[in-house]
């Protein structure tokens, strides 16, 4: 290592008050990359809130505003703070991963595993609010929602094309991926 690299790496290592500018630097990703993915399925929320609306379903729109605006909270506390973010890689910690993912799914009724027969017992707003999360995590991830749909969350959640479920998935989302304006 260089003598300028080695005081690079020094200076990023330099404590304020016993706290690393590495500490705050990935305190401020974590933090930042949870309040950016609420916002992205708060987005999502109110454009299907409005082409609710616009179908005249005033009080589901209403309601999904709402959850939206609750939306992963429980990700900024205890174990879900503390391992949500880190990789499924990492063997050390990929216990606290399962455990932190288990938590949050536990404690957020927008997910299938929150029921004993998964998205088959969600109610409509848990379903709409679903798949606005699931829109956020496809642009986050830069992958196609609908295929993702098919081709993962099918059998991840056991419903088909045919199922119930899959025609409540499917209406909220050509409300959401309509690519009208407004």
């Amino acid at each position: 290592m260089s003598k300028e690299e080695k005081t690079n790496s020094d200076e990023d290592k330099e404590t304020v008050d016993g706290v690393s500018a590495e500490e705050v630097a990935a305190f401020r990703k974590k933090l930042n990359l949870r309040v950016r993915h609420i916002q992205n399925v708060q987005n999502a929320a109110l454009l299907l809130a409005d082409r609710l609306a616009e179908l005249g379903e005033f009080d589901l729109a209403r309601r999904l505003v709402q959850r939206s605006l609750r939306h992963d909270s429980s990700k900024f506390e205890g174990i879900e703070w503390d391992f949500l973010d880190i990789s499924p890689t990492d063997r050390k910690n990929r216990s606290d991963l399962r455990l932190a993912i288990h938590q949050h799914q536990q404690c957020n009724d927008h997910h299938p595993e929150y029921f004993s027969s998964g998205a088959h017992d969600m109610s409509r707003v848990q379903i709409a609010e679903m798949v606005c999360d699931w829109k956020a995590r496809s642009e986050e991830f830069g992958s196609s929602l609908v295929d993702w749909v098919k081709d993962v969350a099918c059998e991840k959640y056991g419903f088909t094309v045919r199922s119930k479920v899959y025609h409540k998935i499917k209406f909220f989302l050509d409300l959401l991926l309509d690519p009208r304006i407004g």
